[in-house]
């Protein structure tokens, strides 16, 4: 009964300008392509914030879920720790929209390292090239990126990178 209170919009643990701006932000978002978005899923399969719950019971973390993602990057805090936390926020945005509209707002502010802010710029900067010209490759060097920009650093560590798109190929 908690957990549906906390969903729900008698809940109101956040700034509701803060939660307004957001939600525009996310709307304005540029949409991602659907290419991108099967080589995403085929890296990071898409579930909602549910869904993560239900797979840390079972012990199992190959999931992501773009909304939990887009609240965890957002600048919005709670008013206290029980009911302002990223779970409810990434709740409440799944009442209004898609994991994909999540999405596409979430890598338009990830970091990609080297002051690259959003795959577009990444894209530009690691393959000199637009989005919509990369192969899976480059596609999943970048989506790789997005779960550990460090660790799947194609200019450190490219033999790394080949290897972890080998397996996912195969």
């Amino acid at each position: 009964m908690f957990v549906q209170y906390l969903k729900s919009d008698l809940n109101n643990s956040f700034d509701k300008e803060q939660l307004n701006e957001l939600k525009e932000e996310i709307e304005k978002a540029e949409p991602i392509s659907t290419e991108f978005i099967k080589v995403y899923e085929r890296v990071n399969p898409i579930t909602n914030t549910n869904g993560i719950l239900f797979d840390e019971i079972k012990e199992n973390y190959y999931r992501d879920c773009p909304c939990l993602n887009a609240a965890r990057l957002s600048f919005i805090k709670g008013k206290n720790r029980l009911t302002g936390n990223e779970l409810v926020l990434a709740w409440k945005l799944e009442k209004e929209f898609t994991q994909k509209q999540c999405l596409s707002f979430y890598v338009e502010k990830h970091n990609f390292l080297y002051n690259n802010i959003g795959i577009n710029q990444a894209s530009e900067y690691y393959f000199n090239k637009k989005l919509a010209e990369l192969n899976f490759d480059q596609m999943a060097t970048l989506t790789l990126m997005i779960k550990n920009a460090v660790l799947y650093n194609p200019k450190r560590k490219p033999e790394g990178i080949k290897q972890k798109i080998a397996e996912l190929k195969n």
